[in-house]
């Protein structure tokens, strides 16, 4: 231990006196707990039949996915915000033996339940693997969150034998099952067990989750099933469709290629990954970046060093990177647990980094939680609590980060476009995306690249410079998307020319571009592995304005993007972000720019890089969005929804969505189908707010056959606040003030105070207009009554 320990120390200190990189403020703390506390549920809802299509020559094949797992959400009266997580592939038993295996498909027992031999003695159990994200699920819910983490244990037995999707669209059944699951709990009352409260949902969920915006997380394969949801949630052929806000991929396969649009899309890629160890999440990264012009969401990637792929997940303890260590092919000097300048994580650090990357993003781009977004542009790096301190490379050289901002808040420069390519393989690169000419001169190699086919355009071209060295397979370009490939060998430069609009630079906060250090190419010099700064490239980012003025800095001093990935087996070329804020471009007019140009041969005599994503983006420092903005983008098929703003301490009101209510049948009680009644007393507006009151009751139902009587239960009461505006409603929200314009089809409900005796009034004064105000009672069992109707003018 005592040798460890030493060694464990000597490579903090190498890394902290050698690779210490670019300093840079540390973000807004996401470990931090919240004021809240928490509860869980493992609940267990019946089973979805997944009908697999032929395959392979096999026959089509069903197997039972039991819809189960678990729930950790506030101790709070909400509203909560929803996120779903799904674990990846992994053993599904642990035999009685202490061995780990999956059962297969002919299996009578592909759910692999816990069972025991005749003589008492345990036989199987269950490997729980949805368990192994609570760290992160209780930090969310301390902070006003509910997690819903599913099992996908069953799909795993036949996701590599029905290998055409690796079970993607099995697991958005899955995703789509659970989310409607929440969806009816929040409207009536899920499964009880008898006696047992800890596996008994209930009420414990009812009228308290905002179903409005809905999050997601996977795993691995889990990675690849959130990102097929998106698509498989926006062309749902039956039930509902959501509205996500934020999908984080972490450590996803990419099997399927799907274009990821829609929403704001996350991926986190681990450089010493022993599974996903070609870092696919960065293929879907680059499909995300440009789904079209008026994407109105952001793009975050996240490359992490020392990150395995196993450690995120707490019941998954082997280190997937076994192959890295000893003397074999696959050694390697960076990732290899047994070698002496290590920088591969251990779980506790880990799970720090993660964290710290997946809460941000979640609560940036889920609830609005606008601190975190310098973590997501790379103008923060980790906070202190999220660095690791047991091995590993410095905190400020942890993680890379890649971030393309919605096409409002963006100017491309240079993205490379397909338009921009000609006959393959020779391209013809003239225009820019700003609406200038494009030139390059002194370069020894111009050339644009694409590791991968073209999903979005098809147009194709040659792909990217291989990386030759003793482990070529193991080193070549890992960011599947069009890009450029520039080496140098003195003075070179490539301008682009700005016109119209794109002139004006000040409206925006930073210029950012993405890029990566060639292995192969001999001009750059050779790495040794563990040191981040060993090899690292630079060039100078100038701005010029229509008077002729230039103000130049060096790329480097601005991110980690230009030193190599670490490591002497497992080396990767993937490109990440730099970020240059405006304000470090001093003595230029930015409000008339005439170019932007990159210089290359004075920082470093020689070298290679790729290029990619150059852009001004983000809003200036002065008018970024303030923590509370509800800058929510709706998906153009789904129900919009603005944000619930929760009212502070006990007074704190729900807001649900009104609709899609059903009821959850009980094999001891009556069917209780009788919606509840209401009455209005009082309903106007004083000093321009809402104050309305009433009663309501609820009848149950009577005892029939075997099954007893059930007495009526209230839910609540909730009211519904609307004004049309040309052909689009805004809907009264928690805080006392309207959303944006959006989709009338699924309006926002606020909960009154009380049920029997009713009553609500609304936290500020309403603007004038007219409104119109449904009232309904909902009970227990989620029978909704017919909507009261009354209309009210204000101003």
């Amino acid at each position: 231990m005592l040798k460890a320990g030493v060694r464990t120390l000597a490579g903090v200190l190498v890394a902290l006196a050698l690779g210490a990189g670019p300093a840079h403020a540390q973000g807004a703390d996401p470990l931090a707990p919240g004021p809240y506390g928490y509860k869980k549920i493992e609940y267990s809802a019946g089973n979805l039949m997944i009908t697999i299509p032929p395959a392979n020559g096999t026959a089509s094949q069903t197997f039972p996915q039991p819809l189960e797992g678990s729930i950790i959400y506030p101790d709070t009266p909400g509203p909560w915000k929803v996120l779903v997580f799904m674990h990846g592939r992994h053993s599904t038993c642990i035999t009685g033996t202490g061995g780990e295996s999956s059962p297969p498909i002919t299996s009578p027992d592909v759910t692999c339940d816990d069972t025991d031999n005749p003589d008492g003695t345990e036989n199987t159990t269950k490997i729980q693997s949805w368990q192994g994200y609570d760290y992160l699920s209780t930090n969310l819910a301390s902070h006003g969150y509910v997690v819903m983490s599913v099992s996908a244990n069953t799909i795993v037995s036949f996701d590599n034998t029905f290998s055409y999707d690796a079970g993607a669209n099995a697991r958005s059944q899955v995703l789509a099952a659970s989310l409607d699951l929440l969806y009816r709990w929040n409207n009536g009352e899920g499964p009880v067990v008898a006696g047992d409260d800890y596996h008994t949902v209930g009420t414990k969920l009812t009228g308290k989750m905002e179903m409005q915006r809905v999050g997601l997380m996977g795993h691995s394969r889990g990675g690849e099933g959130v990102t097929d949801f998106i698509r498989f949630n926006r062309l749902r052929p039956s039930g509902r469709i959501y509205n996500l806000q934020a999908v984080m991929a972490l450590a996803p396969i990419d099997s399927q290629k799907q274009v990821p649009l829609g929403t704001n899309f996350g991926v986190i890629l681990p450089a010493c990954d022993g599974d996903v160890s070609t870092l696919s999440g960065a293929n879907a990264y680059e499909r995300s970046k440009y789904p079209n012009g008026a994407d109105a969401f952001a793009k975050v990637q996240f490359y992490v060093q020392g990150a395995d792929h196993n450690y995120f997940n707490t019941i998954w303890t082997n280190d997937d990177g076994a192959s890295y260590s000893g003397t074999g092919s696959g050694a390697d000097v960076a990732c290899g647990e047994d070698k002496p300048n290590s920088i591969r994580l251990f779980p506790a650090d880990q799970r720090k980094v993660g964290l710290g990357l997946m809460a941000a993003f979640l609560r940036d781009y889920l609830g609005m939680e606008k601190q975190f977004e310098p973590m997501m542009t790379g103008a923060a790096g980790l906070p202190a609590s999220a660095c690791p301190t047991l091995r590993g490379v410095a905190c400020s050289e942890e993680v890379k980060t890649s971030y393309i901002a919605p096409a409002a808040q963006r100017q491309d420069i240079i993205k490379p476009e397909a338009s921009m390519y000609g006959t393959v393989p020779t391209p013809l690169v003239s225009a820019d995306s700003a609406g200038g000419e494009l030139t390059a001169t002194g370069f020894a190699t111009f050339d644009a690249c694409n590791e991968d086919r073209d999903q979005i355009t098809g147009v194709q071209i040659k792909p990217c410079p291989t990386n030759p060295s003793p482990n070529s397979t193991t080193s070549t370009n890992r960011s599947y998307g069009r890009q450029l490939t520039l080496a140098w060998d003195g003075p070179a430069a490539l301008r682009a020319e700005l016109a119209g609009s794109a002139r004006n630079a000040a409206r925006f906060g930073a210029l950012s571009l993405r890029a990566a250090v060639n292995f192969g190419d001999l001009r750059n010099p050779i790495s040794n592995g563990t040191n981040p700064a060993s090899a690292m490239q630079d060039f100078d980012v100038v701005l010029i304005d229509r008077a002729g003025k230039e103000s130049s800095v060096r790329a480097a001093r601005y991110g980690t993007a230009l030193e190599p990935s670490l490591g002497s087996f497992r080396r990767h070329v993937v490109l990440n972000g730099l970020r240059i804020p405006l304000t470090a471009f001093s003595g230029v007019d930015l409000t008339d720019l005439r170019a932007v140009e990159l210089r290359f041969g004075a920082a470093t005599a020689r070298g290679s890089i790729q290029l990619a994503d150059v852009a001004f983006q983000e809003p200036p420092a002065a008018t970024a969005p303030a923590p509370d903005a509800a800058s929510v983008a709706p998906l153009a098929s789904a129900p919009d929804a603005a944000s619930v703003a929760p009212l502070p301490g006990p007074k704190r009101v729900d807001g649900i969505a009104v609709s899609g209510v059903t009821t959850v049948p009980s094999k001891t009680a009556c069917a209780d189908s009788t919606a509840p009644r209401s009455s209005v007393a009082a309903l106007r507006l004083t000093g321009g707010r809402l104050v309305a009151s009433g009663t309501a009751s609820d009848t149950g139902c009577h005892a029939a056959g075997r099954l007893a009587a059930r007495a009526g239960k209230l839910g609540r009461v909730q009211i519904s606040v609307t004004r049309s505006v040309a052909g689009r409603c805004q809907f009264l929200r928690a805080s006392g003030r309207l959303t944006a314009a959006t989709s009338c089809s699924a309006p926002l409900a606020l909960i009154a105070k009380g049920a029997k005796r009713w009553s609500l009034k609304s936290a500020a004064k309403l603007p004038a207009g007219t409104y119109t105000v449904r009232i309904q009672a909902i009970d227990a069992r989620g029978n909704l009554e017919p909507a009261k109707t009354r209309t009210l003018r204000a101003g």
